[in-house]
């Protein structure tokens, strides 16, 4: 997640933490709400409501966007989240969807921990009986080898993974694509959170990625997912790719000219240069 907000208040770091990659703030919001943000190299990786009475409401305007699949089948049953952060979409999906289970994919150990400790998810498991009903299982792993050795088979897979502001970029080529096919049920849909400017055809990184998942999906859809107000130039897209015939109803039209396909060959090179 790269998307920053206005900060209407100065920042307040929660300064027992001693770690090098990831660090915590809190701000109050232009509603006077008080925000608690997890950062992980500067890039804004999840958020919660302090306010205990709204612990499990999403922030993130991409996230709500991620719950369209929900549309499309109100019947899914199993979701494969490969990024945990400060367990922001799980925690909405456990206390939203009682029929669904969740495993998370997080490559840092910490993450977790510090969910546990500051993002309300000891309570999610207490208030949700998980301990008992592993409705949600993390497993801490790289993403993409999760992918290549995993037998398990899921309705939706989301990539929200992120290397502070950069997306993981191993999960964003044809054959990792491809992988994430071979793991989704019959009409399944793999999502991800992509960055972006609000003119597409500057976006280079995702019209690239929207042209390499077109190799191995019928249906590739693109839904904006800045918030309302933003006056950025940038903003994060939710893409939904799957075999399954539906019309979003946000979602929005694009053009592919002059893009490239994304191989496995090419991301270090891609990560020197990274650009969106």
């Amino acid at each position: 997640m790269y998307l920053k907000y206005t900060c209407y208040y100065t920042f307040m770091l929660f300064n027992e933490l001693e770690t090098s990659d990831i660090t915590l703030y809190e701000y109050q919001n232009e509603e006077n709400e008080l925000i608690r943000v997890f950062l992980h190299k500067d890039g804004w990786h999840s958020a919660t409501y302090v306010n205990y009475q709204k612990k499990n409401d999403l922030i993130f305007e991409y996230m709500k966007r991620f719950d369209v699949v929900f549309e499309a089948n109100p019947s899914i049953s199993s979701i494969l989240m490969i990024g945990g952060g400060g367990y922001s979409y799980p925690k909405h999906i456990i206390s939203t969807y009682p029929n669904v289970k969740m495993d998370i994919i997080e490559n840092n150990p910490e993450a977790e921990t510090l969910a546990f400790r500051f993002f309300y998810l000891e309570d999610l498991y207490e208030d949700y009986n998980l301990y008992d009903n592993k409705r949600l299982t993390t497993i801490i792993q790289d993403g993409r080898e999760y992918l290549n050795t995993c037998t398990t088979m899921y309705d939706v897979i989301i990539n929200d993974a992120y290397d502070g502001m950069m997306p993981v970029l191993s999960l964003y080529t044809l054959e990792a694509f491809q992988t994430i096919k071979e793991k989704l049920n019959d009409h399944g849909f793999f999502v991800a959170n992509a960055p972006g400017y609000i003119n597409l055809k500057e976006s280079k990184f995702l019209l690239n990625t929207l042209y390499t998942l077109k190799q191995v999906f019928s249906n590739v859809h693109l839904i904006p997912a800045n918030m309302p107000s933003s006056t950025s130039y940038t903003s994060n897209y939710v893409i939904v790719a799957t075999e399954f015939n539906y019309h979003f109803k946000q979602e929005i039209s694009y053009v592919l000219e002059d893009c490239e396909i994304l191989y496995d060959r090419d991301v270090e090179e891609r990560i020197k240069n990274y650009e969106y």
